[in-house]
């Protein structure tokens, strides 16, 4: 048995507390004392019909009222855990518009599929607590946050001091799932009382909006990305054509553009001093900036640069492979073929396959075989 207790606090927050997990877990516990303490056993069974959810007595607000009610400590306690632990980190990540949004989908799904799947036995009782708008947090936390680091207390049969290890949260999760999926088809026995189903489809429900949601934010973050590359592009055109004026003018424009501040760092110092001893580096910064956004066309310009500015010898090898390839898809074979013999020259052999490859389709295309390509052929054997 396993129970986790802590989150690596290294994710992309999009604000700073979560503020609406807090405030349930505070309202779950202010419902149960006050439920518990002042109201008499008969008038909590009334209760629990009045604003719990039942088949035969449903009511509009039953799936979010039911999330406020609890059979017992341990009851609240458990699923004040859960919300502790998964909520109030994803309401950070998402925010807490989606959070409430989550929260009242999940409640409405799992309070469904249980009144759906509830045996016969049961069905006029009233069904309550969190679990299953919980169960949709840690849906979405499977799907939004899969590889986050759990702190999990281990328990071991034979010993009953703790040991302390790191899982994923989708190992834990998916364990988590298993079990409810053995409960619910009762193959560890009868637990009539808990209801699994609402677990299970409180957890699809959330899987299902955090995977929405994690498509839509990769959908404009590639939306952003390409318009930050055309404006770097744009930047980097105006200096390749001595543009100083209209350089300038969009480095200002752009300065709290993300991501940015190095290339234009650098584009703003090539502008103004050629000889800076600092430039290999700050050429590098932006070379690898260009290879980490898949920027063929910016590797080109930067690497024919490179060559003007920069005696050969200094630019690192991996510059002259990685520009070379990136030179293939655009034509510039002349190019390509500079960058692999400089490459190999200071003994970059990674990609040697793929570096002959390539020469042999140049070559095969009846390219003028220049001297960098006689040169090149000493390093390939090429076979017709």
């Amino acid at each position: 048995m396993f129970f986790p207790f802590e989150i690596d606090d290294e994710l992309d927050y999009k604000q700073r507390f979560g503020y609406l997990a807090y405030l349930t877990i505070a309202l779950c516990i202010l419902s149960y004392v006050v439920v518990t303490f002042t109201f008499s056993k008969e008038a909590v069974e009334n209760l629990y019909y009045e604003f719990g959810a039942n088949r035969f007595d449903f009511k509009i607000w039953s799936p979010l009222t039911a999330t406020l009610l609890h059979g017992g400590i341990i009851h609240l306690v458990g699923n004040m855990y859960f919300l502790w632990i998964y909520g109030v980190i994803l309401e950070k990540v998402i925010g807490s518009i989606n959070f409430v949004i989550l929260y009242i989908s999940g409640a409405i799904v799992s309070i469904a599929l249980q009144l759906m799947t509830v045996s016969n036995l049961y069905i006029d009782e009233p069904c309550i607590g969190a679990s299953g708008a919980i169960s949709a947090i840690l849906g979405a936390f499977f799907v939004m946050l899969p590889t986050a680091k759990l702190s999990c207390l281990v328990f071991s049969p034979v010993s009953f001091k703790p040991i302390v290890i790191k899982l994923p949260a989708w190992v834990v999760l998916s364990l988590w799932l298993f079990m409810q999926l053995l409960y619910s088809l009762q193959l560890l026995g009868d637990f009539t009382g808990v209801a699994f189903w609402a677990h299970i489809g409180g957890f699809a429900c959330g899987a299902a909006l955090g995977t929405f949601w994690k498509v839509a934010y990769q959908k404009r973050l590639d939306k952003w990305k390409a318009i930050q590359r055309l404006q770097i592009q744009e930047l980097w055109e105006a200096c390749l054509n001595d543009e100083t004026e209209r350089a300038q003018e969009l480095i200002e424009q752009d300065n709290q553009l993300p991501g940015s501040q190095g290339i234009k760092v650098y584009l703003s110092t090539l502008l103004e001093d050629d000889n800076d001893p600092q430039l290999i580096g700050k050429f590098l910064i932006a070379f690898n900036y260009a290879k980490d956004y898949s920027d063929g066309t910016l590797m080109v310009n930067l690497y024919m640069q490179m060559i003007h500015k920069l005696p050969m010898k200094e630019i690192p090898g991996f510059v002259h492979q990685d520009a070379a390839f990136a030179a293939l898809p655009a034509r510039q074979y002349r190019l390509a073929l500079l960058g692999f013999y400089h490459g190999l020259q200071q003994g970059i052999t990674e990609r040697y396959p793929q570096m002959g490859r390539a020469l042999y389709n140049i070559l095969n295309n009846q390219l003028e075989a220049d001297t960098e390509a006689e040169k090149l052929k000493k390093y390939f054997t090429i076979e017709d």
